[in-house]
C-alpha cells in the first residue's frame, strides 16, 4: 500500500474521479487518493504495472508547472488538513513508521528461502507460520539467508504479496538491516540452527538493539539428530557421549532466544533435558481432503518429496525403496505394479535406478490427481529429523501410507492404528504388499489416519498453539531471572 499512486498510471471508478478543481493537472491524484484514504479504502502499488511517462507534458514550461504545484498544493493542504496532520513530520528517521497505517504488530522471520510449498524439507511449515501471523494481523518481513537472489516473479508465485521479502541482501548485510530497523520488530522468528548460529551473534554484539523485540527460535528439527541416526544406518554411529555433546551444542543456540518451538513432543523433552527452557510444540497445519476414487480404482504406489542433492534423507529412501523393497514387491504383485516419485529430483542415482514402470514427475503445481489415482503412500525414511510432512499430506488426501519405525516415533502413530509400519526391505515390502490387496484394511487406516489429521493438523489448532506461544514469548527470560 501507498499513500498515493502517481496520477500517470492509476486505474480508478470510484469517488467520481479527480476533482476538477485541479484541472489541468498536478495534485489531482494527490488529491484523489487522499480522499480513498479518508473513505477507509486503500491505495494500492503494482510494481509489474510500467508506463513511460513525459515530464511536464500538460505545461507550456517547467516554471508554470512549477506554479500550478505551488498553487495545487495550497488547496491540496487546505483540503486535507485533518488527514495530513496524523501524518508524520518529513524525517528520514521516520521512513519505517511512516509507511504503515493502523499500529500493526510488526515480524521479521529468517529462514534460508522463500517457503513454497515444493521445496519440502520444512519449508511448508514455515509458510503455514507465516501465513498463520498474516491471517492474526500481523505484518510479515521475511529474510532469506541462503537462496536470495530469487526473481520477483517466483517469489510471489505462492506467496501473497503483502509479505515483505528482503531479497538480494543475504548474511553480510542481515546486521546492517537489523540496525536500520532497530525495535521496529516486535517479533523475530528465526528457522534452523545454522541461521540461529548467524542471529545469535548479532544479538550477543548489539543486544541494546532488540531490547523490545521477543525472539523465538523455530528449531524446525533437531537436525543433529539427523545427522546421529545416518551415522546408526551406515554402522558407525558416534558413542553415546559424543551423541551428547552433539545434541546439547545444537539445543545451546537456543539460550539466545526468548522461547524455543520444537516440531514434536519427543523434541520438546530433548530440547528440555540439554538445558532448554520454556519449549512449545508446534506440528503441521493442513486440512484434511479426501480424494474420493475406491480402492478398486486406484493403482500403483507414491512417493512425495524434493529431492535437493544426493546426500538427503530422500535421496535416500528412495533409492532404497528402489533396490531393495519394490522387486520384492513387484515379485509378490507382478512387474507391472507402477511407482511414482513426485518432487523436485536433482538425483542422478534416482534417475539411473528407474526402471520402465517407475514415474518420476519432477515439480507438480497440483498432486491432487495423483493423490486420487494411487493406491498406498510410502514413506520408507531411514534417517530424519522433525516430523514427517509427507505422511500428513498424504494421510490428508485419503492415501494409506506404509512407513518406517523411525517416522512412526515422530509422529507418535503406531502400527495397525493409522498406518502400517515396516522396518527393513522384507517386512516394509510385505506390509506394502498387504496394503495394496486388502480393501477393508485400507479403508480402516485411510480413515484412521484422517481422523488423525483432524485432531492434530487441523488449522484452527495450529493457529491457536501459534498464538499461544507469541503470548508466552512476550514474557521476557530476564523477568524470569534468566540472561538471553
Amino acid at each position: 500500500m501507498t499513500d498515493r499512486a502517481s496520477g500517470m498510471a492509476a486505474v480508478t471508478t470510484r469517488l467520481g474521479g479527480f476533482d476538477e478543481i485541479f484541472k489541468p493537472a498536478y495534485y489531482e491524484e494527490t488529491d484523489y487518493c487522499a480522499r480513498l484514504w479518508e473513505q477507509g479504502l486503500r491505495v494500492v502499488y503494482d510494481p509489474n504495472a510500467v508506463l513511460l511517462h513525459y515530464e511536464f507534458a500538460s505545461s507550456k514550461s517547467a516554471q508554470s508547472a512549477t506554479d500550478l504545484q505551488r498553487d495545487h498544493q495550497r488547496i491540496f493542504a487546505a483540503r486535507h488538513h485533518a488527514l495530513l496532520s496524523k501524518h508524520h513530520a518529513p524525517d528520514l528517521n521516520a521512513i519505517l513508521p511512516a509507511r504503515m497505517k493502523g499500529g500493526k504488530k510488526r515480524v521479521l522471520f529468517i529462514d534460508d528461502q522463500v517457503p513454497h510449498t515444493w521445496l519440502g524439507s520444512g519449508f511448508p511449515r514455515t509458510r503455514a507460520i507465516v501465513l498463520a501471523l498474516l491471517k492474526q494481523g500481523f505484518f510479515v518481513t521475511f529474510y532469506p539467508l541462503s537462496a536470495f537472489d530469487e526473481a520477483w516473479s517466483s517469489v510471489y508465485s505462492d506467496m501473497p504479496s503483502n509479505i515483505e521479502f528482503m531479497t538480494g541482501y543475504g548474511p553480510p548485510l542481515l546486521e546492517p538491516f537489523l540496525r536500520n530497523r532497530r525495535g521496529y520488530y516486535d517479533t523475530i522468528f528465526v528457522s534452523r540452527p545454522h541461521n540461529m548460529k548467524i542471529l545469535k551473534l548479532i544479538l550477543s554484539a548489539h543486544p541494546e538493539w532488540f531490547e523490545d523485540t521477543t525472539v523465538i527460535y523455530d528449531a524446525e528439527a533437531l537436525f543433529v539428530a539427523r545427522e546421529i541416526t545416518l551415522r546408526q544406518l551406515s554402522g558407525t554411529p558416534p558413542p553415546a557421549e559424543e551423541a551428547e555433546e552433539m545434541l546439547k551444542q545444537e539445543v545451546t543456540l537456543a539460550a539466545a532466544a526468548n522461547c524455543v518451538i520444537a516440531v514434536s513432543e519427543p523434541e520438546r523433552l530433548a530440547f528440555q533435558h540439554h538445558g532448554a527452557d520454556r519449549v512449545h510444540v508446534l506440528g503441521h497445519a493442513i486440512t484434511a481432503a479426501p480424494t474420493p476414487r475406491p480402492f478398486d480404482q486406484r493403482s500403483g504406489f507414491l512417493f512425495v518429496g524434493a529431492i535437493h542433492e544426493e546426500a538427503s534423507p530422500n535421496s535416500d529412501s528412495v533409492v532404497w525403496f528402489l533396490e531393495e523393497v519394490l522387486p520384492r514387491i513387484q515379485a509378490s504383485l507382478g512387474n507391472e505394479i507402477t511407482f511414482t516419485v513426485a518432487g523436485v529430483n536433482k538425483s542422478k542415482r534416482v534417475r539411473q535406478l528407474a526402471g520402465p514402470t517407475v514415474n518420476i514427475t519432477g515439480n507438480l503445481p497440483d498432486l491432487t490427481e495423483l493423490y486420487n489415482s494411487v493406491r498406498v503412500f510410502v514413506a520408507p525414511t531411514r534417517y530424519a529429523a522433525g516430523i514427517p510432512h509427507k505422511v500428513h499430506e498424504a494421510a490428508a488426501r485419503g492415501v494409506p501410507v506404509v512407513a518406517t519405525p523411525l517416522l512412526a516415533s515422530q509422529l507418535g502413530w503406531h502400527h495397525g492404528d493409522a498406518f502400517l509400519v515396516g522396518g527393513d526391505a522384507e517386512s516394509f515390502a510385505a506390509k506394502c504388499v498387504q496394503l495394496y490387496t486388502t480393501e477393508a484394511l485400507w479403508t480402516r487406516l485411510r480413515e484412521a489416519a484422517l481422523e488423525r489429521i483432524r485432531a492434530e493438523c487441523s488449522n484452527e489448532l495450529f493457529e491457536s498453539r501459534l498464538k499461544a506461544i507469541i503470548n508466552a514469548g512476550q514474557v521476557r527470560f530476564t523477568d524470569v531471572g534468566m540472561d538471553r
